[in-house]
């Protein structure tokens, strides 16, 4: 299992933030490395409950991604999986998230504990990307909320 956190202070409340994760209109606009974008997404917030997205790269190629919800607890805690399945639907990647969002001043401290449990054959390129994916993609949620 690898694993890794990464953390980041955002100028915006520990509300609007959250909103910007468990809202879909609002996790469309963000969500995604540096130059992808998400042409669907469906979230069904509770324990157990799904999340899906269709994103799309630079190239124009659709990627589905999709999970389950693990823990809800507004605003601090969202824990979710992430499966990467391949086009026989087999998993190629899960990934278990522990987001955490903590009161900083007028901001947040945001904490992304991120634990891959499964790297399957074909997923290489994915989990060799997973930090910097995240990376960028913390950096879009960051411009998102603190307009």
């Amino acid at each position: 299992m690898t694993g890794f956190t990464l953390s980041r202070v955002i100028a915006a409340p520990p509300a609007r933030v959250w909103e910007a994760w468990t809202d879909a209109k609002a996790f469309r606009q963000w969500m995604g490395p540096v130059g992808w974008d998400i042409t669907d997404c469906s979230i069904d917030l509770r324990p157990g409950g799904r999340w899906t997205t269709t994103q799309r790269s630079p190239d124009g190629g659709l990627h589905p991604t999709g999970g389950s919800y693990l823990a809800v607890e507004p605003p601090h805690h969202l824990a979710f999986n992430w499966i990467l399945a391949g086009a026989d639907g087999a998993v190629m990647m899960e990934a278990e998230h522990h987001l955490r969002l903590a009161a900083k001043g007028n901001g947040t401290t945001l904490t992304l504990e991120i634990r891959i449990l499964v790297a399957g054959p074909g997923s290489e390129a994915f989990v060799h990307g997973v930090r910097e994916g995240w990376t960028g993609t913390l950096g879009k949620l960051a411009l998102f909320v603190e307009v």
